[in-house]
């Protein structure tokens, strides 16, 4: 039976985005992810040095240490950067590792003074828990080589010993107690972990690339733009 009323059917295009999203979408997050590439390699280099209460992620964690209080300390490869968190995971402050770039491992000493193993300078910085470089001492012969075989864990006075693992892709810092259970401390916060080197901004950056790739109107459009020599 026909009553005359219209159709309320919605033809299928009609709930299309517009066009110009999946490429803007695709250079804003291929943008995002070349700007924290390039933040990563100046931290690392010592061309940039953010504040001490700026938390960043966890790029290829290297190493970890506890001083006297339980505080705990851990080496970010990726940014050649030291952050300190409180014994529960929490965010305390952190500073830049003068490692110009190179592998570099951590260790506490007795006195609660950070010593930084730095390959490419050849040298021991030693710092205080607050990040004071307080003096430089010089590197041993096959420093380089020794630094590998060093081990990125460490123990509190309790004997729990804290371990880094999946250091590439998803990097945390895991408290294993001595009889074996072990639970996650400190892990890079949701919001960081895209802009997290190198890994998680290189597949930031693809997938940018890939949805900018894929759209054909915005190389249509692309293609018309007035080049000289046309």
């Amino acid at each position: 039976m026909v009553t005359g009323e219209p159709s309320t059917a919605r033809h299928p295009s009609a709930t299309r985005l517009p066009w110009w999203v999946q490429p803007a979408a695709g250079l804003g997050l291929f943008t995002v992810g070349m700007a924290a590439w390039m933040l990563a390699g100046f931290c690392a280099l010592g061309g940039i040095r953010p504040p001490q209460d700026w938390e960043l992620p966890l790029g290829s964690p290297v190493g970890v240490a506890l001083d006297s209080q339980g505080r705990i300390y851990v080496a970010s490869q990726a940014y050649s950067r030291i952050q300190v968190y409180d014994r529960d995971g929490a965010f305390l402050w952190g500073w830049q590792a003068d490692t110009r770039g190179g592998i570099f491992r951590i260790v506490m000493d007795p006195q609660d003074r950070l010593d930084v193993s730095a390959a490419r300078r050849d040298a021991v910085l030693i710092y205080s828990s607050k990040g004071e470089l307080l003096h430089t001492d010089p590197g041993s012969p096959f420093l380089y080589l020794r630094l590998s075989k060093l081990q990125a864990a460490g123990r509190d006075s309790l004997g729990n010993s804290y371990e880094i693992r999946n250091p590439i892709l998803l990097p945390r810092v895991v408290r294993v107690a001595p009889s074996g259970q072990s639970k996650t401390v400190i892990r890079t916060r949701v919001l960081l972990w895209p802009l997290t080197a190198p890994f998680p901004v290189l597949v930031l950056m693809a997938a940018g690339a890939a949805l900018t790739a894929t759209s054909k109107r915005f190389w249509d459009l692309v293609r018309r733009l007035p080049m000289p020599g046309r």
